[in-house]
């Protein structure tokens, strides 16, 4: 089994009285200092020293806090951008002394209200939007809602029924037709519809960095980090949760943006464009992150999904297709595996994924998606695994984390080979590295009950 890992707390930290789901992130600021980043259900976002854990800023958003921040230096001044989300419907990107740069707002709030320009019976056109197909529409038909709120028509409420470029369609004819002097506002079926999870994926492309993010409006959008600006926007038809991954999956020398959605699709997009390259149905819905490798050694990338249904599934990354859809009846077991499969060496020839479920088992599938093993750990985990040579040792270690506040250390043959415990439950991914450069592998965790902690391995 090999020796076990031992632990020392560096540094605790009560942040408030509500939860921190969020996976944090590492930075260097512009004169040296190494900080960590995260987000609270309190409504900020934080930055603390990785040394000390004193707080270095923390800024106010509208509405509580979930999920994973970004922070590159966007525009070249050599000084750091942070970039939070919220369940206000914004994403932000701050600079270094936690001042707003600029905020990008969601779909209702940027695209959701406007004035006629002409309307039919069966909708109303603006000719100032360009509408992405398929926006304010779900694919269980619980649909966007058209008011008029001035003008002819006053009053009326219709269900969307389509969108098509600068025209809305509705279910039910108008009683009064609205005309140029009417407005008109948008309302979300779900109070969720507009909300932001996650701050999105930082890429660096030849002309400048570009952050991309997904929503619970449907969309995934291309920003460009330093401004704001928006590039392109592509709806699913449902809430997308996941950051997209931003990798030349199909090998072509260019770059696409995938992302995972409710409505049971994984969408391969071009990262240039916004068009869609290819989609696979899964057939279940998916709200975790999706990996990405070439598992089985055959020269072409696979993209590998977990969700709702269960199951694990390696799709081609030219064509979208479903290569290997393991008939292993212990992750058909599974139930909801939301934990992104993470991707390690688990020969020097031979890739394998690990994950765990809401079912309190954790998984290790080999190039083809079969079960290599298998363990029950009992508590459910919704963060993600990482994996990493914490002992220096040559081999990976696997850290799993879970909602009863453990994090456990396995070898790569699932046997346990240490634990870290901390009082609430852990939903996040935990960040790992040698964080404060003393050579010597830390890991940072945000806890449920409202603590951050920095621990050392020993």
């Amino acid at each position: 089994m090999g020796k076990r890992i031992e632990h020392e707390i560096l540094w605790q930290v009560k942040t408030g009285d509500e939860p921190i789901y969020s996976t944090p992130i590492f930075a260097t600021f512009s004169k040296g200092q190494r900080v960590v980043i995260y987000q609270s259900w309190d409504w900020y976002i934080y930055v603390r020293e990785v040394e000390t854990g004193q707080l270095v800023w923390r800024y106010l958003f509208g509405a509580p806090n979930y999920g994973r921040p970004q922070a590159a230096d966007v525009d070249g001044d050599g000084n750091i951008e942070i970039f939070g989300a919220s369940h206000d419907g914004h994403v932000y990107c701050l600079n270094e002394q936690g001042e707003r740069v600029w905020f990008h707002s969601n779909l209702y709030y940027r695209e959701g209200s406007g004035q006629v320009t002409s309307a039919s019976e069966w909708g109303i056109t603006d000719s100032t939007k360009e509408w992405a197909a398929n926006s304010f529409l779900r694919m269980d038909g619980n649909h966007a809602e058209l008011a008029i709120v001035s003008g002819p028509g006053t009053g009326q409420r219709r269900k969307i029924s389509g969108t098509e470029t600068d025209t809305i369609w509705i279910e039910e004819a108008f009683d009064t037709l609205p005309d140029a002097t009417s407005t008109y506002e948008i309302h979300p079926f779900h109070e969720s519809d507009v909300y932001y999870q996650h701050a999105g994926q930082l890429v660096k492309e030849p002309d400048g960095w570009y952050l991309y993010t997904t929503s619970f409006d449907n969309q995934c959008v291309k920003l460009k980090a330093s401004t704001g600006e928006l590039i392109w926007k592509f709806s699913s038809l449902e809430q997308n949760e996941p950051f997209p991954a931003i990798v030349d999956i199909d090998g072509d020398g260019k770059l696409e943006c995938l992302f995972n959605s409710i409505d049971e699709h994984v969408y391969c997009l071009d990262a240039e464009t916004g068009s869609l390259k290819w989609h696979n149905h899964a057939g279940f819905g998916i709200d975790c992150f999706g990996s990405y490798a070439d598992m089985d050694n055959d020269g072409v990338y696979e993209y590998i999904i977990n969700g709702r249904g269960g199951r694990t599934l390696y799709l081609d990354g030219v064509t979208g297709e479903t290569k290997y859809n393991s008939t292993d009846w212990s992750v058909w077991a599974t139930s909801e595996t939301n934990s992104r499969a993470t991707v390690f060496n688990y020969e020097p020839d031979k890739k394998a994924v690990v994950f765990g479920g809401l079912a309190g088992f954790l998984y290790c599938l080999d190039g083809q998606a079969n079960t290599i093993w298998r363990t029950h750990l009992a508590a459910n985990m919704r963060g993600s695994t990482t994996v990493l040579d914490i002992n220096s040792d040559g081999e990976p270690e696997i850290l799993v984390p879970d909602m009863m506040g453990t994090l456990t250390i396995l070898n790569k043959y699932g046997q346990e080979i240490g634990q870290v415990h901390v009082k609430g439950g852990i939903e996040g991914t935990p960040l790992v590295g040698d964080l404060d450069g003393d050579g010597k592998i830390e890991v940072f965790l945000t806890s449920l009950d409202g603590y951050v902690s920095m621990i050392r391995f020993i």
